[in-house]
């Protein structure tokens, strides 16, 4: 459950950036791991500030007589050691299967972004599930799940159902009845076993009307996102007391406890 994970789950965070690092670098997009050079840059930066310091301080004693002109050298080590910190941040170099990759990633983005460019959303409803994932990677659910909105038949995510709406045994196959039976909705749609309820069945059975159902789902995803990257409260902060984050008219559950963290955790 969501409310298990809440100030929980940030805690595995940097291990799955680590593991996203390793598996671009076995897939050959790098050739070392972005996070490892941009560390090596940034200790070799650290460690000549460190020693411009302590060889200027030390040459200005002995020198005493000379201190503005002795310390010329270590202002300019001083420096040069903080462009290569500077410059560490923007010196891991993707490969040529990388940089392809990266160009093919804005790609989709860019046709995620503007569907209505390449084809018609009316047509391609089953990418509304599919491609859902990436939408929320590149920060794109929002105009994903409206656009889809107004597109009668699209099936909604078979692991997502709205509160009142009967349980349609998720987790399971594509929105299977859990008994086997046709559901007949209080909206009039029948919901058959094996097949995705749609955003029309759902707003239908709900008297609510696609907007609702979408402000519920994009509700959910939210929720989900401060959970996850939710962190303790500091020692300093007094507790408030407990919070919920529901998915509104949309996601069916809960979870408690204050919230941290922006509402994506994971770019």
């Amino acid at each position: 459950r969501m409310r298990d994970l809440n100030q929980r789950f940030y805690t595995n965070i940097p291990a799955l950036q680590r593991a996203l690092y390793t598996a671009a670098v076995q897939r050959g997009n790098f050739a070392a791991s972005p996070d490892s050079v941009r560390s090596r840059y940034g200790c070799l930066g650290g460690g000549l500030l460190v020693a411009a310091i302590i060889g200027g301080v030390l040459a200005a004693g002995i020198f005493s007589e000379w201190t503005s002109t002795i310390i010329c050298p270590f202002i300019a080590i001083a420096a040069v050691s903080l462009i290569l910190a500077w410059l560490g941040q923007h010196m891991p170099v993707k490969t040529r299967k990388g940089a392809e990759a990266a160009a093919l990633s804005r790609a989709f983005k860019n046709y995620l972004a503007n569907l209505e460019k390449y084809a018609d959303p009316a047509k391609v409803t089953e990418q509304f599930d599919k491609y859902l994932p990436y939408a929320i990677a590149f920060g794109l659910e929002r105009t994903w799940i409206n656009r889809f909105n107004r597109v009668p038949g699209t099936p909604m995510p078979g692991w997502y159902y709205p509160v009142g709406m009967p349980y349609l045994g998720y987790p399971g196959s594509r929105g299977g009845l859990a008994s086997g039976v046709p559901v007949s909705t209080s909206g009039g749609a029948v919901l058959t076993p094996g097949s995705a309820p749609s955003l029309q069945s759902m707003s239908n059975s709900l008297s609510g009307g696609l907007q609702g159902i979408s402000d519920g789902l994009n509700t959910m995803l939210n929720s989900a996102a401060r959970t996850l990257t939710s962190t303790p409260p500091s020692s300093s902060t007094s507790s408030s007391g407990g919070h919920s984050f529901s998915g509104g008219g949309g996601g069916g559950f809960h979870s408690s406890g204050g919230s941290g963290g922006g509402s994506h955790g994971f770019r």
